[in-house]
């Protein structure tokens, strides 16, 4: 029971930024990266707040929903995924 604990608490120590490769100090790539954040926040939230049980887990696993929605949302934008972004 510890070990699936220290498992889920290791797994939310990752970054937040999307697995995509350009230059991140640029005002178009901040812009879009705000605008993708805030798109795939509410769209997380909501779809979390569907459910209860979604709800009450979403502390959980919210983090690599966020992650991956940001990252969908940055590809469709036009930005190249980074090599490990398929995986």
């Amino acid at each position: 029971m510890r070990v699936m604990w220290i498992v889920l608490l290791l797994a939310g120590c990752g970054t937040l930024g999307p697995a995509v490769v350009g230059d991140r100090d640029a005002a178009k790539f901040k812009a879009d990266l705000a605008a993708c954040n805030e798109s795939a926040g509410k769209a997380v939230y909501l779809r979390n707040a569907k459910h209860v049980l979604s709800w009450v887990t979403s502390q959980l696993f919210e983090r690599g929903e966020m992650h991956q929605a940001v990252t969908a949302c940055m590809l469709k934008r036009g930005y190249p995924g980074a090599p490990d972004a398929d995986a």
